[in-house]
């Protein structure tokens, strides 16, 4: 199409739409599809942006947000200065282009101008147009400034643009950076279930790069299989980010560009080109990746999945407090000497069913191994690396007698199975009733043991489930309601013996002493939370309350009674010491 021919049909298609268009209402204007909402934007540009087909599109679908869109296009000016219709700049080859396809993203990663967005939204698969955006659509319109796009040589903000638009495709990709895009993803087969590689995983994948060119890709990088962990600086880092938005199995492309287009001289992915302008493809097939995880986040041991269990992470794990059923075993490294495995283990815990069984969050086992447990599915086995000292902290009597405590060790563990608890999103009155009798009885177990910090976790637990029912009866609420005054009760208690006194008096406010002031049992231990940080009127007046509404209380009355009074004379006292002589000499 000459450049005559091309302004006699850009004449033709401005005549056809510059009837008034009114702006569509923007009631419920959110809630229109994705297509309705963009056609609407495009309605409200006529007048300064016409769109004439030269070719018509052999799809019934158009581009939508978060996809990507792969034109040619070439780029001339409306006006007198480009009178000759001279091609200021193109991607086409037989116009001195790369003849790569810019490809850009629609929605919130797009950086291109408003009005070829907006066109090219009305545009189908293969279709050809020209579009004529008035620089109102152009470089002044807000999305221009907000983008900061500026003109190529020869245009001017103020120009009139006419592309001729060349839709080849548009497709489904996943942003990666989500900052600037410069790392896209394509899915090409889709893999399995939705967990994906980060640091510290061990990942295996087949790998190639390929330098994108406008007269064919350069393939730099052979398929090759890799082993690397996340995080080591092995692969170049746009590389890594895609493979790390990648699931099991997943076969995908990856298009990197700027900044994550280099690699490190230590990387394994060899011979990536220094200079790649139109950026680099890697076409990666996610063949297996090892979970990995630094279990408390410091450091110090570290958990690594070698056989995959049944089910799905975490919703199959025993995350909840439950009955386990497990071996593990304990070696020495570097030498690998076994020194302890629980199926030659003779206890009871182990005799009576050929296994170890026990149950989680009751402290009976070592808290790296009870937590190991916690995000394992059924059947998996996993490798945990730490010290002795680390691994059995607190369970010194279950270290074997010749492995000293800075011994690094691995530990192998085996899930067997456990007995999934109670689903408090979907249950009956009796079952929540027998679980949360069971758990506030651990929890007093653990109290009794003086594992506090357990103790509290179990009553902390069972409130929380027991506040989430709802339709009981009134008898049924009575009953439960019992239970979860207990708790709190029992939870404050544990507080004071851990000396948290502030938390404990802002529970038993929080939860007891604020809907039923009656409780003189909240009142006492709060009282001695009181007298522990010096809030000596408050307590008094909480000993006041507990003896007015219990007589029967008159002993425990005189005990805290005489215990405030020691602790007020004592701090009356040391006020004095310390500032009885400055406040002499000042009068």
């Amino acid at each position: 199409m000459t450049y005559s021919h091309l302004i006699d049909f850009l004449d033709t298609i401005s005549t056809k739409h510059m009837e008034f268009i009114p702006e569509p209402a923007l009631t419920g204007r959110d809630n229109l599809p994705d297509e309705e909402k963009w056609h609407r934007e495009y309605l409200k540009a006529q007048g300064s942006l016409f769109k004439g087909i030269i070719r018509e599109g052999s799809s019934d679908d158009f581009p939508k947000d978060d996809q990507e869109v792969a034109i040619h296009w070439s780029l001339r000016v409306e006006g007198e200065e480009n009178s000759e219709g001279k091609v200021l700049s193109s991607t086409r080859t037989e116009e001195d282009g790369t003849g790569v396809p810019h490809k850009f993203m629609l929605g919130k990663h797009c950086q291109e101008l408003y009005g070829l967005e907006l066109g090219v939204r009305q545009m189908q698969r293969g279709e050809k147009s020209v579009l004529k955006i008035k620089p109102d659509y152009a470089y002044l319109h807000p999305k221009g400034l907000e983008r900061k796009l500026s003109p190529p040589e020869g245009v001017s903000e103020e120009s009139t643009l006419l592309l001729t638009v060349d839709v080849l495709d548009f497709y489904n990709v996943k942003v990666v950076d989500y900052d600037s895009a410069l790392v896209i993803k394509g899915i090409c087969t889709e893999g399995e279930g939705w967990e994906t590689p980060r640091e510290p995983f061990e990942v295996e994948a087949v790998i190639e790069g390929w330098k994108i060119c406008g007269d064919g890709d350069e393939q730099f990088f052979p398929p090759t299989m890799l082993k690397y962990s996340v995080g080591d600086g092995q692969i170049p880092l746009g590389l890594e980010m895609g493979i790390n938005a990648m699931c099991k199995g997943e076969l995908a492309w990856i298009r990197c560009h700027g900044k994550f287009t280099t690699a490190s001289e230590t990387s394994t992915v060899k011979n990536v080109p220094t200079h790649a302008p139109d950026g680099i493809l890697y076409k990666v097939h996610l063949i297996h990746f090892m979970q990995v995880r630094d279990l408390f986040g410091d450091g110090l041991v570290f958990k690594r999945r070698v056989q995959e269990g049944e089910g799905e992470f975490p919703s199959s794990c025993p995350i909840n407090d439950c009955t386990v059923r497990a071996h593990y075993s304990a070696l020495t490294l570097p030498d690998r000497r076994t020194v302890y495995d629980s199926r030659a283990d003779s206890s009871e815990e182990v005799a009576a069913s050929g296994v170890l069984e026990f149950p989680i969050g009751q402290g009976i086992m070592p808290d790296v191994l009870e937590t190991t447990l916690r995000l394992m599915c059924p059947k998996e086995v996993s490798i945990v690396h730490t010290t002795a000292k680390v691994f059995y902290a607190k369970h010194r009597d279950l270290l074997p007698a010749s492995v000293p405590e800075d011994q690094k060790m691995e530990y192998e563990v085996h899930l067997l199975g456990f007995d999934k608890a109670p689903n408090w999103y979907n249950i009956t009155y009796e079952e929540a009733f027998k679980d949360s009798e069971s758990q506030k009885k651990q929890g007093n177990s653990l109290f009794k043991q003086g594992n506090y910090r357990l103790a509290k976790a179990k009553y902390h637990k069972t409130a929380c489930q027991i506040d989430g029912l709802r339709g009981l009866q009134p008898d049924q609420y009575d009953a439960i309601e019992k239970i979860k005054v207990s708790c709190h009760l029992n939870y404050a208690q544990c507080c004071l013996k851990q000396e948290e006194y502030f938390e404990a008096i802002q529970r038993l406010s929080d939860k007891l002493l604020k809907h039923g002031p009656d409780n003189t049992k909240a009142l006492y231990r709060r009282a001695v939370g009181y007298i522990a940080v010096g809030f000596f009127d408050e307590a008094r007046a909480d000993l006041e309350d507990m003896k007015a509404m219990d007589p029967f209380s008159q002993k425990d009355f005189g005990f805290l009674l005489t215990k405030l009074n020691k602790e007020q004379a004592k701090a009356r006292e040391a006020e004095k010491r310390n500032f009885g002589g400055k406040l002499k000499a000042q009068t």
